[in-house]
This record gives structure tokens, C-alpha cells and sequence, in this order.
């Protein structure tokens, strides 16, 4: 008897699962900091919030870096030393938010008020609830002296929101800072259904490029009461409607193949075994399928590019012919297109060399990180653990996050917030009255704790 209980101890791993009490406690108080510090982007003032974290840093006497990207705009990087056996593990969370500016709030939006399980409050999702979570873990990885094998990085940067300038500040100015092999960011997580319990596990493995394209059409001026056949309206209304009839091709990545794969088993009924039959397909997916996919836009748009009008303008005068019409085009390219490709797409649907089309910011490239590897097996083996039976589907974002540019320079990034949160409150997060459940709160910690242990040790 003793024999065996002499080997079960020593199987059982070299530390325990700390105590959440005391950091639930100091996570509300420091989102509570985070939210009154009104980061709203433009003009994001991201330095108050790395005031905030930066303390909370240095009351542990942990080392840290600021990297400035204009006036009032900070990014804030700590680091926490393995014996470099394993390359870096990144934590990266945003601190800019979005403004509220003509939102009719049920709560005042810059204080995080309780209310009905939920704390409601501008960022408390996207994204300053994942950099407390971040904060938290990584200040118990110091006080638990965790030995580690790989550096773990904590990284807070500004101006996602608007295109990302402060990782890449960061990526150009300093680039030694975020040298990670793999990283865990925003857009991805765990789904709550109606009665409040985890039904889905989705992390986000690749997400689309956001490109806008401006086209514009001239045409011949003078009085309206002479018309004349080169109208710089009529000749971009042909261009628009040639890209509204477009049927752009439908295809599968190897993220989409794994999503559907996987989407299938918890879906019923023809939808289940039309997801399966794409997800198996070898070939073109067939028109009957794809009928039945259509009829789901958000199983639909993992299939192709999209572009689709979103602004129009033109005209000086009401009785005057207009000099230019232009229209803005929003692009969301799948990551192994470029928005050069595209560009050259649109020119052929639209066929007029009179019509130009310019990209007046480009966004980025994206690219997508692996659909396997250790990211992905420590997921799945968390989801194992805490949520046994739970089904693990990587997806495939619509919108763009920062790590879009780790990704560029080969870092494999992750899409996984660790807070459990209802679907139906993900259009809370640029909206009103956005929240998270007081109930996912430790739960969270405990879990991106566990996940990074299974990474990092």
C-alpha cells in the first residue's frame, strides 16, 4: 500500500493550482481603473492605462518597457524569464477602445456598473477584460515562482482599433520585445448557450484582411439642363453594379475545412451533413451544397473574398453635371489573397479603365497560423479537463485583430480569451451596453493560467 502511494505522489505534476480569490478581487478593482480611464480611440490616450498596469508591475517589482507611438500613446511590455529551452510565449491584449459617442447606454459606459450577473462598461470585453486576465495570470506565474521553459512576454499596445499603430511601433521600433514563437490574443474563446453553461470552444486560427478600395469616375461638367452621356454618376453605377453581380469563387482553407469538419458534429439535421460533405470534398463544392450554406451568411463567408459598397458620393450642384462620383468598396479578403490581387480583381469586373480604384490605406496581410501544433493540443487538452466532451472548432475571423501582423513576421498567433461569454453579446463589444458575466471571471484565470502552464512549462 505504501509502495503505491510513494507512486502516485510522484506522479502528480510539481505544483498546485493557486488560490483565484484575492486576484478576482484585484481584477475587478484594476478593470474598474481601465474602464473610468476612457482610452477611447480616436484619440486613444493608451497612456493612461499603461499608468494603471504599469504599477500594478511594479509593485511586484517586475521589470517592464514603454514604447511611446505619439503624443499620450504608449505600449507597455513585461517580460518574466524560462531557461530558454522553449522560444517565447506571448500575452497580447489592446487597450484602446471604441467610442460610445451616440450610443444610448443603459449604464453610464466609462464605469463598470454590476448588474444581473454582468459587468457593463465600455472594453470590459474588448479588450480590457483579457489584459486584466493576462495581468493576473502573469503576476501569479511571479508569485508562484513557476519554472519555466519559455519566456513569457505580457504586452499591452494601443490603437488596434484604428489600424494597429501601436504593435507595429513596436515590431519596427523594437522588435526584440514581442520575439515569440507563439502568442494568445483576442478574437476567439469559449461560447456560453442560453442557460448560462460552455457548449462550443472556438479558437480563432486565421481572420480575413480588411481592405478599402475607393473608386472614382469623372465625367464631363456643365448645366444639368443639357445632359451629356459622360456622367461621372452613371459611369460609376455600372461599376458598382458589375461588383454587386459578381459571384466570387467559393473554396476551402484548411481553417474553414477543420471548421466545418468540426461545426458539423454539433449541427443537425441537412445542415450537419451538408458541412460534412464540404468539409470532405475533394473538388468544387456543389451547387446543392452551396444553396444550402448560402442560406447561412456566416458559414457562407468563410468561403470567398467579399466586397461590397459601403459609401457614395458626388456632385457639386443639384443642377450642375458632377466633375467625379466616387464609392467606397469594403474588402474582406481571405488570408491567403492580398489586397494587390484583389485590386486587380475589381479592375476586371469593372472593365472601365475610367474608372479609377486606389487603396488609400492598406490594411495589412494576414496569413494564418497552424490548424495543429502545440497552441491548438494544449486548447484541446484544457477543454478536455474543464469542459470534458466540449467540441474544439478553430474558426476563421471576419474582422482583423493585431495579430494579423505577428503573423506576418511568423509568429504562430491564437485568437483565445479564456472569459466565457454569451454569442449573442458579441455585437455588445462596438455597441451598447457591452458586458461579460461576473460568473466567467475566476473561471477565466484559472483557465488562461492552466493554458499558459501547459505552453510555457
Amino acid at each position: 500500500m505504501k509502495k503505491y502511494m510513494l507512486i502516485l505522489l510522484i506522479s502528480l505534476p510539481c505544483f498546485a493550482q493557486p488560490s483565484f480569490e484575492a486576484p478576482e478581487h484585484s481584477y475587478r478593482d484594476t478593470l474598474n481603473q481601465l474602464v473610468k480611464a476612457d482610452t477611447t480611440n480616436p484619440p486613444g490616450n493608451e497612456s493612461r492605462a499603461v499608468e494603471i498596469l504599469a504599477k500594478r508591475l511594479k509593485a511586484e517589482k517586475i521589470a517592464y518597457e514603454i514604447v511611446e507611438f505619439g503624443p499620450g500613446r504608449q505600449n507597455l511590455i513585461a517580460r518574466l524569464k524560462g531557461d530558454g529551452s522553449k522560444k517565447p510565449l506571448l500575452l497580447l491584449a489592446h487597450i484602446d477602445v471604441v467610442g460610445t459617442k451616440d450610443q444610448n447606454w443603459a449604464t453610464p459606459p466609462h464605469e463598470v456598473t454590476e448588474k444581473d450577473g454582468f459587468l457593463y462598461g465600455r472594453g470590459v470585453g474588448d479588450d480590457l477584460g483579457m489584459a486584466v486576465t493576462n495581468l493576473e495570470v502573469f503576476l501569479m506565474l511571479k508569485k508562484e515562482n513557476v519554472q519555466l521553459k519559455r519566456d513569457v512576454i505580457l504586452a499591452f499596445t494601443g490603437d488596434e482599433e484604428s489600424g494597429g499603430l501601436g504593435i507595429r511601433t513596436v515590431l519596427e521600433k523594437r522588435p526584440e520585445l514581442l520575439d515569440a514563437e507563439i502568442a494568445l490574443n483576442e478574437g476567439g474563446g469559449i461560447w456560453l448557450n442560453d442557460e448560462g453553461k460552455p457548449y462550443l470552444v472556438r479558437p480563432q486560427v486565421a481572420e480575413k484582411i480588411y481592405q478599402d478600395f475607393e473608386l472614382t469616375a469623372k465625367g464631363e461638367t456643365g448645366h444639368s439642363s443639357v445632359p451629356k452621356k459622360d456622367n461621372a454618376i452613371y459611369r460609376l453605377a455600372r461599376a458598382l453594379e458589375r461588383i454587386g453581380q459578381f459571384e466570387p469563387e467559393r473554396r476551402l482553407l484548411p481553417v474553414t475545412r477543420a471548421y466545418f469538419r468540426e461545426t458539423a458534429k454539433i449541427e443537425t439535421g441537412n445542415l450537419a451533413k451538408v458541412l460534412k460533405e464540404i468539409a470532405e470534398s475533394k473538388g468544387k463544392i456543389s451547387k446543392r451544397a452551396l444553396k444550402v450554406i448560402e442560406s447561412r451568411p456566416a458559414y457562407a463567408i468563410q468561403l470567398y473574398t467579399s466586397c461590397v459598397a459601403t459609401m457614395l458620393s458626388g456632385g457639386t450642384k443639384v443642377n450642375a453635371l458632377p466633375p467625379t462620383a466616387t464609392a467606397n468598396i469594403n474588402c474582406r479578403i481571405l488570408p491567403d489573397e492580398t489586397p494587390e490581387l484583389v485590386q486587380e480583381r475589381l479592375a476586371k469586373i469593372i472593365g472601365d479603365p475610367q474608372v479609377a480604384i486606389a487603396a488609400p490605406k492598406e490594411f495589412s496581410k494576414a496569413g494564418a497560423s497552424p490548424v495543429d501544433g502545440v497552441v491548438m493540443t494544449a486548447i484541446q487538452e484544457l477543454s478536455k479537463e474543464t469542459y470534458p466532451g466540449l467540441p474544439v472548432v478553430p474558426c476563421m475571423q471576419s474582422g482583423a485583430t493585431d495579430s494579423r501582423f505577428l503573423r506576418m513576421r511568423g509568429v504562430a498567433a491564437y485568437g483565445f480569451s479564456a472569459m466565457a461569454t454569451y454569442e449573442k453579446d458579441a455585437n455588445r463589444a462596438h455597441g451598447i451596453d457591452e458586458r461579460i458575466p461576473v460568473a466567467s471571471i475566476r473561471p477565466a484565470m484559472e483557465n488562461m493560467y492552466k493554458l499558459v502552464l501547459k505552453l510555457a512549462q
